[in-house]
């Protein structure tokens, strides 16, 4: 109920009486119905990160960005990789720019990674200490199953809530089971707020964003008086597939959707002099901005500490820069960074 806890453990439970409550629960990984996990054939994303052996050969169901840093690492580690995806692209996030879709998908096949595109797994049948993997095209009826043989096969298809009970505490959930929070992230229960991936697909389901959500969480609670209202405007993500990938803003495509005249422009990582000198010339750096004013609405990332990259961006979305204010700040030479003065140059 508001303002009480009940910790269950082995010994007992014992119960917390507090003036305000932050649900922190988080998610776990969507089991399938046809493809039930066994945790020894069939994986979730969890058992991938506990195996004590590589498999000689993973089938990982799902190309999004769990999937996609799964199938990079078990690569690395030696195994063969085949990922299956039934959208029409690797990374099928609004977030994600087609054009780093496009580069991962060729870092995939230069790695030895097999990728099926428009196909999803039918069934999984055990088979000789291993698996038979029926794959057919998706949406199905567009063309002939056939049969991968897989030593293990890792379902990587999304997450669910983890707020069984919560309804009992009068939390209001959707309907799919996720808690529902208004702008100050306060449930329908006064006094209980809820922050992170519990709170749904409808925000932003990364760690980082999920420490501003209790950032802002624990303000409206010792500031009643004026709450703060979260903002999810300018959140930047991280992809840790190789290369990895950072992104803030808005993708070219969804400017144009929004009916944004745009400018885009690219920079490739290997006309980096420092990324010569690392070997790590695949990558590149897309900035998109309003036509006209130059106003940056998106940055795309896909290279060498893509993750450490994207903060710049970040910093200069929030403070509305343009193109040309990104140039014109002096970038270190011999640095990854020039690859953003690079490309805001060519539409400055």
């Amino acid at each position: 109920g508001a303002g009480l806890v009940r910790v269950a453990s082995v010994g007992g439970s014992l119960e917390l009486a507090g003036d305000r409550v932050i649900l922190a629960t988080g998610s776990s990984p969507l089991e399938l119905p046809s493809l039930p996990v066994d945790h020894r054939l069939v994986l979730s994303s969890d058992d991938a990160l506990e195996l004590q052996t590589v498999p000689e050969h993973l089938v990982v169901v799902g190309g999004g960005v769990i999937g996609c840093e799964l199938a990079f690492i078990y690569r690395a580690f030696g195994a063969k990789v085949t990922v299956i995806e039934g959208q029409g692209r690797l990374l099928p996030l609004p977030s994600v720019d087609g054009e780093i879709s496009r580069l991962l998908l060729r870092e995939m096949k230069k790695k030895g990674i097999a990728v099926e595109l428009s196909h999803t797994v039918s069934r999984v049948t055990p088979c000789d200490g291993g698996a038979a993997v029926e794959i057919a095209p998706f949406p199905t009826g567009a063309g002939d199953s056939r049969v991968l043989n897989a030593s293990a096969v890792c379902v990587t298809v999304g997450r669910v809530p983890n707020t069984a009970g919560l309804a009992e505490a009068g939390i209001a959930l959707d309907q799919r089971g996720w808690i529902v929070v208004d702008d100050t992230l306060e449930t329908s229960v006064p006094g209980v707020y809820a922050i992170g991936d519990v709170t749904g697909p409808r925000r932003i389901m990364l760690a980082h964003m999920a420490a501003a959500e209790a950032h802002t969480a624990v303000h409206n609670i010792l500031h009643p008086e004026k709450k703060k209202v979260q903002s999810y405007t300018v959140v930047p993500s991280a992809i840790f597939t190789s290369p990895e990938i950072g992104d803030v803003g808005l993708t070219e495509e969804q400017a144009r959707e929004q009916g944004i005249a745009v400018r885009s422009a690219v920079f490739q990582f290997r006309e980096l002099g420092k990324a010569q000198a690392m070997g790590a010339l695949s990558g590149l750096f897309k900035i998109v901005a309003e036509e006209g004013t130059g106003k940056l609405l998106g940055v795309h990332i896909a290279g060498a500490h893509a993750s450490d990259l994207i903060v710049e961006a970040t910093f200069a979305l929030q403070k509305g820069c343009s193109a040309r204010d990104l140039f014109e700040t002096i970038h270190a030479h011999p640095t990854l960074s020039e690859g953003l003065y690079e490309a805001a140059g060519m539409l400055a």
